[in-house]
Parts: structure tokens; sequence; C-alpha cells
């Protein structure tokens, strides 16, 4: 079913309004929406019918009911966070809304020294 719905993404793609920057022209793009666990539940019950509580029951093995189906899960989660990298990797995506989603950051450490300062007042 992972595949029904990543055929069914593909075809997914949206026209986007872009300014060509050398002729001034506005040209429509396609941009496709990357795959995620929750658009895959959004499909599975509008296309295929399938309960929101099931599907929820499933991605999530509630009461640990669905436990064989675990490696397809994990699975589907990081083909989607690999397609959602890939896309913020060539400009596709926005690299910050991505990076929020899955929790890549960037990041350094600041070390603040404060040593009180002595005058002398004379």
């Amino acid at each position: 079913m992972w595949g029904e719905y990543k055929e069914w993404r593909k075809n997914q793609g949206r026209s986007v309004p872009t300014l060509n920057q050398k002729t001034g022209e506005v040209v429509y793009m396609v941009h496709y929406p990357p795959l995620t666990v929750e658009s895959f539940i959004v499909w599975s019950v509008n296309e295929k019918g399938w309960g929101v509580g099931s599907m929820d029951n499933y991605i999530e093995n509630k009461d640990n009911l669905y436990k064989d189906f675990g490696g397809i899960v994990t699975h589907m989660r990081r083909e989607a966070k690999q397609d959602r990298f890939d896309g913020a990797a060539v400009g596709q995506f926005k690299e910050g809304l991505i990076s929020r989603l899955d929790g890549y950051k960037d990041s350094s450490e600041v070390e603040v020294k404060t040593e009180p300062r002595i005058f002398n007042i004379d």
C-alpha cells in the first residue's frame, strides 16, 4: 500500500508561479509535495476507505497489536524522512521547515565568561 501511496503522491504536483529574472515573465513550475506518514494516513482514509482510528493503531502500534508491522512502519518513516531531506538539499523544500520537522538542527555553543570589573576611583 505504501508503494501505491508513493505513486499517487508523485501525481500531486502543484504549479507554482515563479518570476524568470532574465525575461521578467512568470513561469509555472511544478512542485511535488514530500512523502509523510501523515499524508499516507490521509490518503489511506480518503482513497482506500480505511478508518482513521485503524490507521492510527497500525502506525502507532497501539496496544501492541501490530508489532509484526513495526519494520514496515520504520521503513516508511525512514523513506519519508529521506525524501524530505533530499528535497531540501536540492532546494525543492524549504530547508528550515524540513530541519524542524525532522529534528535536524545547526547549533553552536557560545561560552560567556563574566568577570567582575574593578574600577579604581581615587
